[in-house]
């Protein structure tokens, strides 16, 4: 094989680690793309044969809706998808007496596993600003006999409207504008102040996967979250200097704990509501 063909990566990996590190991230690389590939090709058997959803961990899921993509599908087959969230979500919101608000729906897995969770009577306010991926929302809602409340909006901490940004995979939509975007609209939006005085909420546990918009929830509403928050679980999204690790540092001077984390996804729990040691 000519090595001029070969991706400047591969040769530089070669040059740096050696061709045994190399081959071994080969393999790995390929392992990766067929597993992909494989499942795709599962989807689309199921598909033929008139499948349109899957079940995972217990949440009936759609996979037929044209807003996904192989990707999307491919995550849903193997069951990987939002899986550090969801984990968390139920190993740290199991046994809580608190309503719940969600600042980024998607497709409703994650928001059917915490309707599983709640205590009954407790609410729970799932936001979600995409027009094509709310029906979804709902429609997960209804297959899973789940309770949530939608809120057609988009998580902002400050004005009434916001300009949207819709991406390629509706999983990285934001109203954050540093990513390049398909299309942008502007759409309602909710503050976590205006939620807690339009739904009574005292005491409340959050999960944001909003794709950058958590740093302006930590920059904006601290004073909210302090005062209202007792469990944050958050999927933190780097944008420009903004980053976990300024996050981590922004929730610890609001006084708010890091208990646990999976991958990108951290749990921070309010100093003031944890037992005394």
């Amino acid at each position: 094989m000519n090595v001029r063909s070969l991706p400047l990566r591969v040769v530089t990996k070669t040059a740096h680690d050696g061709p045994r590190a190399t081959l071994t991230a080969a393999r790995t690389y390929l392992s990766n793309h067929l597993t992909r590939a494989r499942n795709v090709l599962s989807y689309r058997f199921r598909a033929s044969r008139g499948e349109k959803s899957v079940v995972h961990d217990g949440v009936r899921l759609r996979v037929d809706h044209p807003h996904f993509d192989d990707q999307v599908r491919s995550w849903l087959v193997r069951g990987e998808y939002e899986t550090p969230e969801a984990r968390l979500v139920e190993k740290h919101l199991a046994g809580r007496d608190c309503d719940v608000v969600e600042l980024g729906g998607g497709m409703g897995y994650v928001a059917c596993r915490i309707d599983r969770l709640l205590a009954p009577g407790r609410t729970h306010v799932v936001v979600e600003a995409d027009r094509a991926v709310r029906p979804v929302l709902e429609a997960t809602r209804e297959a899973n006999g789940a309770g949530f409340v939608v809120r057609p909006a988009a998580y902002a901490p400050v004005g009434d409207l916001v300009t949207f940004y819709r991406q390629e995979r509706f999983t990285q939509n934001s109203i954050r504008a540093e990513r390049s975007s398909l299309d942008a609209d502007s759409v309602p939006a909710v503050s976590l102040a205006n939620l807690c005085a339009a739904y009574a909420l005292d005491r409340v546990a959050v999960v944001a996967d909003v794709e950058g918009a958590e740093h302006d929830l930590l920059a904006h509403e601290g004073d909210v979250l302090r005062a209202h928050v007792d469990l944050l679980v958050v999927e933190f999204h780097a944008m420009g200097d903004e980053t976990a690790e300024t996050g981590v540092d922004r929730l610890a001077d609001l006084g708010f704990e890091l208990v646990d984390r999976d991958n990108d996804v951290y749990v921070f729990e309010n100093r003031s509501c944890l037992p005394s040691r």
